[in-house]
């Protein structure tokens, strides 16, 4: 196998980024299914053939997660340090799981995670784990709060009630249906106020109401930069909520909770350090490849107290209780090293980086704002929620309906198009036209280009179509 050459591939990847299309090739699946399905091979085949078929049947139908010009969803942005380090911790087959067999790796996701609570001034007290991403974090932050507030009594969850934001990411609906809780009616979705936070007046309203009723509210999820807008709900207020109602405080800050770093997200997240669990990706606004995901909790015994258990075939990797075995913090046994990523790019660019690039991507998305605003027949949609902006093509003589197939219609051009990724959200009813930045490479004239793409797209599409036929 030509390791020299793969490692090529991927050092002129990211050389040439920002010359390659964001989104990826046009396909089909009948496409990829003809040029990848056969039998399982009984023979050998050649490591250079294998590597031909990657190169052009594979790579071009993957999206450019981390182009420049990748404003869709919320985008992994990867940096080189890290996927150099991720490379090792695959070569090196570390297993994360226990101290008897990765030791070093233990100390090194204590470190590092040790560095994540005080960003977010969190007490001596807590700790965390590295997992896949934001939905395993906030199922096991749920999990940990069931236990701490209801014990291992079926009869206190059936009563039990956890509440959240209309802007609530649909990854605690699924935790909460996997922990064996009823969405219909123990998921309590809050009102927003206009600047789509959570209202935290309704919220004390419902609490008060459960508990009149015999039930037992136990947990908020609060949002710490919502996906479709990137709203930041009143931290302080819920964190005052929940400490005279005895309730745990889950923030869910996976895409939002860097923001920390900077200023801006400092004056918004204000409150965030008294939360009993936060989670966080890495993967996204922390610039790493995937997976990363943490789940930290105030009180990091806690989190064994929920996990650990200990078969007799496992009973060699407990020698000391000041060993620590990270099976026991979470649900896999099998652990990825996942920590080394982030640990390695913090050494290699220090936290400054990271906080530059973060004030520059909110900068970035306030300028894609005054863009919009300055452009005829453009709307902002929502208030630019830290680095997210909502907005839409909205000229007059429109019904909303219209004006939905103008954008959607708008939103294809862009994929064809192929110089940025877009994506859309609903935005109380109607469809916007949505940027998200989490890309340190991305530059002004980046945005300035696929604005100016878009107006000429929509004008294209109104200019094209009559009302009547939207």
């Amino acid at each position: 196998i030509n390791a020299e050459y793969m490692g090529d591939m991927v050092v002129n990847h990211f050389h040439t980024l920002k010359d390659q299309p964001a989104p990826m090739a046009p396909c089909t699946k009948e496409e990829l299914e003809n040029s990848l399905t056969e039998p399982i091979p009984e023979n050998p085949s050649s490591p250079d053939d294998v590597l031909d078929t990657l190169e052009s049947a594979v790579l071009p139908y993957l999206a450019r997660l981390n182009h420049p010009r990748y404003f869709a969803f919320i985008p992994g942005p990867s940096n080189f340090p890290s996927v150099v380090a991720d490379t090792l911790a695959v070569g090196f087959n570390v297993f994360a799981g226990t101290w008897l067999e990765g030791a070093s790796a233990a100390v090194m996701e204590t470190v590092t995670i040790q560095w994540l609570t005080q960003m977010f001034e969190m007490p001596d007290t807590a700790g965390g784990v590295f997992l896949s991403g934001g939905s395993m974090a906030n199922m096991v932050s749920l999990m940990v709060a069931r236990k701490h507030q209801l014990g291992e009594n079926p009869d206190d969850w059936r009563l039990a009630r956890i509440y959240t934001s209309e802007e609530t990411h649909s990854s605690i609906r699924r935790a909460a249906t996997i922990l064996g809780f009823n969405c219909d009616t123990q998921l309590r979705f809050m009102p927003c106020t206009a600047e789509f936070r959570l209202d935290v007046d309704a919220l004390r309203l419902a609490v008060e109401e459960d508990r009149t009723n015999g039930l037992l509210p136990f947990c908020v999820v609060a949002n710490a930069g919502s996906t479709s807008v990137g709203a930041v709900d009143p931290l302080e207020d819920i964190a005052s909520l929940c400490a005279e109602a005895g309730m745990w405080m889950h923030v869910d800050g996976a895409y939002g909770g860097p923001a920390v770093l900077c200023e801006e997200g400092q004056r918004l997240m204000k409150g965030i350090g008294r939360a009993d669990s936060i989670t966080m990706d890495p993967h996204k606004w922390m610039f790493q490849p995937y997976e990363s995901g943490v789940c930290l909790i105030r009180h990091k015994q806690q989190l064994t107290d929920t996990f650990h258990t200990l078969p007799t075939y496992l009973r060699d990797t407990f020698k000391s209780a000041e060993d620590v075995n990270y099976c026991d913090f979470g649900p896999q046994l099998s652990r990825q090293w996942r920590a080394l990523k982030l640990w390695f790019s913090l050494k290699v660019f220090g936290v400054g980086a990271f906080r530059a690039a973060v004030a520059h991507n909110i900068a970035l998305a306030h300028m894609a704002a005054k863009f919009v605003e300055e452009l005829p027949d453009w709307e902002l949609l929502a208030p630019v929620g830290l680095s997210i902006v909502c907005f839409r093509y909205a000229p007059a003589g429109h019904t909303n309906k219209q004006l939905d197939a103008i954008n959607e219609a708008v939103l294809d051009l862009m994929q064809a198009d192929r110089y940025a990724m877009m994506s859309s959200a609903v935005i109380r009813g109607v469809t916007s036209q949505r940027m998200c930045f989490v890309q340190p490479s991305t530059t002004e004239a980046d945005v300035k280009e696929t604005i100016h793409r878009m107006d000429k797209f929509a004008r294209l599409v109104t200019a094209n179509c009559a009302p009547q036929a939207l």
